[in-house]
């Protein structure tokens, strides 16, 4: 049963809604973005981005500092949330994404690996392109508790906006990160309460099924695409002699699924990520610009459809 279903909406699909339209019974397969939370231009984006940046810049200094005592702390309230429904459980929420001894051993290794000083992290996205045991999963549950605060404002709007009721009683909704004291606080307030359960609706417009920026992405699109123009520039063996009339004898390079089987394929991809990216860090660097000067964001947000897909499957209502 969805949220549409629950509160006896005649028509559902997300074209109607803000919101994920969540199926009660048991999670749905998408993950909260950071690079939509960052570029998407919106009011509750642009407030909800400069907590995220506040939490991670806590982080990351403690890793560039070796402050373990700080970081354990900052890491103390990365639970497994499953008001969201959210994540990966097929029967029903499990959360087993963020636990807080391993994101405790996910930033140590950070720190130790020395991400942060040596370029490779400046983003909290960037995390899911180099660093291992953490992508949508990890990084979509740490969020959730990040921005427990905004979540909660948002399902609150959307509630008054629909006429929902929220429970009279206050609950301890979570934790969420307070920016202004640089610490965890503790949520108290009403809730979304469906079947015993709280409920926190997420908006439509920061989710995907896969990342944005992902280590596949990085290797694909920069890593691979640079090796073709050194191989190509300085006549490997690996390159291609072409003839045509008009042109003659030309070369072209390997193309990518060759080099891939070459030099990439049977390696852990996030260890050959931040191997090639310390031995080359303005690829690392023309990385980081294209993601800003060469994305239009919005075409990055799934459509209606696309979400209709998802959360109800082959049942998509959107026109």
């Amino acid at each position: 049963m969805n949220i549409s279903e629950k509160f006896g909406f005649t028509t559902k699909g997300h074209k109607l809604f803000d919101f994920i339209d969540i199926n009660l019974d048991t999670d749905t397969e998408l993950y909260i973005d950071p690079t939509l939370i960052d570029r998407l231009p919106t009011s509750w984006c642009i407030e909800t981005k400069k907590i995220l940046q506040d939490y991670f810049d806590n982080v990351f200094e403690c890793c560039k500092t070796k402050n373990y005592a700080r970081l354990d702390k900052l890491v103390a309230f990365g639970k497994e949330p499953n008001e969201t429904k959210l994540g990966l459980s097929v029967a029903q929420s499990r959360g087993k994404g963020s636990k807080p001894d391993s994101l405790r051993n996910i930033f140590r290794t950070v720190a130790e690996q020395c991400l942060i000083e040596k370029g490779l992290v400046e983003k909290p996205s960037e995390l899911c392109v180099f660093v291992n045991n953490f992508a949508e999963d990890r990084m979509s549950d740490l969020i959730t508790n990040i921005i427990r605060g905004q979540l909660y404002k948002f399902t609150t709007q959307q509630c008054n906006k629909l006429n929902i009721n929220m429970s009279q009683k206050q609950y301890n909704l979570g934790n969420y990160w307070d920016a202004s004291k640089k610490e965890w606080a503790t949520l108290i307030g009403n809730s979304l309460i469906i079947g015993g359960k709280k409920i926190l609706l997420v908006p439509k417009i920061i989710v995907r099924r896969k990342f944005i920026i992902s280590v596949a992405q990085y290797i694909q699109k920069h890593v691979l695409t640079y090796r073709q123009s050194f191989h190509l520039e300085k006549k490997t063996e690996l390159v291609h002699k072409r003839y045509t009339k008009k042109e003659g004898y030309f070369y072209v390079p390997p193309t990518k699924k060759e080099l891939y089987e070459i030099e990439v394929k049977g390696q852990d991809h996030k260890a050959f990520a931040r191997s090639f990216a310390e031995n080359n860090p303005h690829i690392a660097d023309r990385f980081r610009k294209k993601q800003v000067t060469e994305r239009d964001i919005w075409d990055c947000v799934l459509s209606d459809n696309e979400l209709d897909f998802y959360v109800y499957g082959k049942n998509a209502y959107s026109a």
